[in-house]
């Protein structure tokens, strides 16, 4: 099984980075969508640090992004808090759309130990599933 599985999805301080095992950890709010339609689409629209979205009245999720080194990285999402509508349009699938390419914002970066102006990329990222995860897998474009 994969390690990452074994993460307990738990709150971190807001804007920090946590050390797991070699791995970094930030805990972030994700809306879905496509940023060029008003976060409608596949992919992810905005990564605000934890609470930001209530601020702005959009619909977002606690995710966990974890990064050992390198370019890759891992999107873990906990299955209880996606409603079935969500689950349906971004998990049904075996990989995780990005319709567009997102920069990551300048906390997250930081956070995980990333330069500024590193983006995810368009693509389809394999999703690993387990009971209480969705696992994204994915990499960074320096």
């Amino acid at each position: 099984m994969n390690p990452l599985l074994e993460f307990q999805f738990r709150p971190a301080t807001l804007g920090s980075a946590q050390n797991t095992d070699g791995y970094r950890v930030m805990q972030a709010d994700i809306v879905f969508g496509t940023p060029s339609e008003q976060c409608k689409g596949h992919g992810i629209c905005m990564i605000m640090p934890e609470g930001a979205a209530l601020q702005l009245h959009c619909r977002s999720f606690q995710g966990l992004f974890i990064r050992e080194s390198g370019d890759q990285f891992y999107l873990m999402m906990s299955r209880n808090q996606l409603p079935a509508s969500v689950v349906d349009k971004f998990f049904s699938k075996p990989y995780f759309l990005m319709k567009e390419a997102l920069v990551l914002p300048e906390f997250l970066a930081s956070g995980l130990g990333l330069q500024q102006g590193c983006v995810i990329p368009t693509g389809r990222f394999k999703i690993v599933r387990s009971r209480q995860f969705f696992l994204i897998s994915a990499f960074i474009r320096r």
